[in-house]
């Protein structure tokens, strides 16, 4: 794993690059936090031992850069320092650090710290790997909403406000909806979309329903006066 060292104190980063080199990790240096960040947005490190006390940018700063950054991975972050007071270690927590190792450290506490850190950027990364296909899932479905809806809202007439306070538009016969539509809406041969549908006008007038199905099971019709179901008719008067 790369591990990425922040530390102002030369004889430390040495020390901790041998080490983390001979555990087989792949170390990178930054001599505050501002050098440690540009490194970060450039390589793509998920692993930050920093010291606390910095100049230019300390360990805290560092921690709530990273954590309010969108760097597209978790980055795990182990604060080296001196301070082992219990405000302390909670102000480092509250900053974004996910532990800590008191110096001077013991080789087996860190080994084992690391490890731990490990294995939860390899939670991360499996959980961000899991939900990739349902966010891509989740994006490919607003866009049939999109496109749906600025179907429908082609299908619309263009309003006519030539007389005030009544609409003035020609409503088109079903079948002439449903040719549209079939010029307009191809099968899609790779992802075998279609939709299909019942279009019908009725006449409250004289009851006399126009009927164009597409692709889709006839329509019922249910007269309110009696208990005889039929099939709606493509043309047909309604009880």
């Amino acid at each position: 794993m790369g591990i990425l060292i922040a530390d102002d104190d030369q004889d430390i980063q040495r020390l901790l690059g041998r080490i983390l080199k001979s555990w087989g990790h792949e170390v990178t240096t930054a001599n505050n936090g501002q050098e440690a960040l540009d490194i970060l947005k450039k390589a793509p490190i998920s692993f930050v031992i920093s010291d606390w006390m910095m100049p230019k940018m300390d360990g805290l700063e560092l921690c709530r850069h990273i954590r309010s950054s969108d760097f597209g991975r978790y980055i795990y972050i182990i604060l080296l320092t001196a301070r082992d007071a219990k405000n302390d270690l909670i102000h480092g927590m509250e900053s974004g650090a996910d532990d800590f190792v008191v110096k001077p450290f013991n080789r087996g506490e860190l080994k084992v710290r690391i490890r731990a850190g490990e294995r939860m950027v390899a939670l991360k990364r499996d959980l961000v790997d899991a939900n990739d296909p349902i966010q891509h899932a989740y994006d490919r479905f607003n866009r049939d909403l999109e496109a749906g809806a600025q179907m429908q809202r082609s299908l619309l007439p263009p309003p006519d406000f030539t007389v005030p306070g009544e609409p003035n538009y020609e409503i088109s016969s079903p079948v002439k909806v449903l040719e549209e539509l079939n010029e307009r809406f191809q099968v899609d041969d790779e992802t075998m979309q279609y939709f299909t549908m019942v279009y019908g006008m009725i006449n409250r007038t004289d009851g006399m329903l126009q009927l164009a199905p597409a692709g889709h099971p006839p329509a019922i019709h249910v007269p309110c006066n009696d208990k005889i179901v039929n099939w709606a008719r493509p043309v047909s008067r309604l009880a």
